[in-house]
């Protein structure tokens, strides 16, 4: 579902004025979309855009609301797969990320248990970031917080966990700074209740480690992709096995043709 942001930045740029009609027309297939969210995040981004232009749409960004559900219908049979199986299945696992802007940056994360994402986030920050640095160490800190929730809901629900959770990050600036208390004269002025992350960390109720940033899964959730990495995210945070590109959806349309004929065979 990779597609370009072109529309969004001229939509923001020239802030055009939408008629009534347009404006029901894009919020209620907005709003439709919005309850898919919860088990195909892979989407969450590109609604997330389409979001903030509810008062400025255009037909061209109701356009690619219109994609997005294409590609919903398209790939039906993507969803939700949870496994007993895959490797650190019972272990809990974060991906954070930031998609540092001139202006608000845009959080990113995902929390995987059993192969598959239990907890997600795609959403813009409350501030203006001034670094990298700073952008990523809002996503970690708001990651911290829902994990703090994540640890409490499965201990009620009797899922011990015995071991620090693993969490990464692709920011070399915030992985030193969840690792060292003191500060450097381009940190000075970020605020204490940013280093939640490095809090848990010195409780050891996690571990924070760097990845690539091509390794890092929550990348789907800060920024539109390209189709190769969106893809590879995808399979990632949905536990796919196999291809899952265009040679998977033909095949599964092959199968369902087949599928579909065989009653048709048999009575013969």
């Amino acid at each position: 579902m990779p597609t370009s942001t072109a529309n969004y930045e001229a939509a923001v740029t020239l802030r055009p004025e939408p008629t009534d009609e347009l404006k029901k027309r894009y919020g209620s297939l907005f709003g439709a979309l919005l309850h898919a969210i919860k088990w195909r995040p892979k989407i969450s981004t590109a609604l997330g855009l389409c979001g903030t232009c509810l008062t400025i749409c255009t037909e061209e960004l109701y356009a690619n609301l219109e994609r997005v559900l294409i590609y919903l219908a398209r790939t039906k049979k993507i969803g939700t797969t949870f496994s007993a199986h895959t490797d650190g299945t019972k272990k809990l696992r974060a991906y954070a990320d930031a998609n540092w802007t001139t202006t608000r940056s845009t959080t990113g994360f995902v929390i995987m248990l059993a192969g598959e994402a239990i907890a997600h986030a795609s959403r813009r920050q409350h501030c203006i970031s001034m670094s990298t640095c700073e952008a990523e160490l809002i996503a970690l800190a708001d990651c911290a917080i829902e994990l703090l929730y994540i640890i409490s809901l499965l201990r009620f629900l009797g899922h011990e966990i015995d071991e620090a959770i693993e969490v990464y990050t692709d920011n070399k600036a915030a992985y030193d700074l969840c690792h060292r208390f003191n500060s450097a004269q381009n940190s000075r002025h970020i605020d204490r209740k940013l280093f939640k992350m490095r809090e848990l960390r010195g409780l050891g109720v996690v571990t924070v480690a760097h990845v690539p940033t091509a390794e890092n899964q929550a990348d789907l959730f800060t920024k539109v992709l390209d189709k190769q990495p969106f893809e590879k995210h995808r399979k990632f945070v949905h536990n796919l096995s196999g291809d899952t590109g265009a040679n998977y959806a033909r095949r599964a349309k092959s199968i369902e043709r087949r599928a579909a004929a065989w009653p048709t065979a048999r009575a013969h």
